[in-house]
């Protein structure tokens, strides 16, 4: 969706700041219609919403803010946690109970495991990439955003679908 919002604007120097999708219900494989809409254009800023359509019924609503560059102070306090960096041969741990679209990535957890069925820490995280190499952008880290499993599986004995309602990614730093 993300893609088709920044094509309805049409100006290239406005990068997304924030992006929010509602899932209003499960899409299967196969065609799919944007429909997007500028709602608000500023000096700066631009609002635009979003409805993906199948088979005449509405899959999705989003809504995104995007921009020009702004300067303004810029805090990054979070340290990255240490651990073992990305695998050189780029193989991707996936459980066959991952969602389809995983399987398009290469994901190599670092810390939390699913299914430990004990009360441990709900963490979850590692190197997340694309199957291909090319430059990580906007749109690969709305899909990143949503690639690792939920933290609570940690502590579950068995897969329960859970699947996204609601995703919002916040771009906090321009993207090279």
């Amino acid at each position: 969706m993300l893609r088709g919002l920044a094509m309805a604007i049409g100006d290239p120097s406005r990068a997304p700041l924030t992006l929010t999708v509602q899932f209003v219900s499960q899409p299967v494989v196969g065609p799919v219609a944007l429909e997007a809409t500028a709602e608000r254009t500023g000096r700066s800023l631009t609002s635009v919403s979003g409805r993906l359509m199948q088979a005449d019924s509405t899959a999705a609503l989003a809504l995104a803010a995007f921009a020009t560059h702004m300067s303004g102070p810029e805090y990054d306090e979070l340290p990255m946690p240490e651990v073992e960096g990305p695998w050189e041969d780029r193989r991707s741990l996936i459980s066959e109970q991952a969602p389809q679209f995983v399987r398009n990535l290469v994901l190599q957890p670092r810390f939390g495991r699913p299914f430990q069925a004990r009360d441990v820490p709900m963490v979850a995280g590692g190197w997340t990439g694309l199957q291909g190499r090319r430059p990580v952008d906007a749109l690969a880290l709305a899909v990143f955003s949503d690639a690792w499993f939920s933290p609570p599986y940690a502590r579950l004995d068995r897969f329960v679908p859970s699947p996204t309602v609601t995703l919002s990614v916040y771009f906090r730093a321009q993207l090279p």
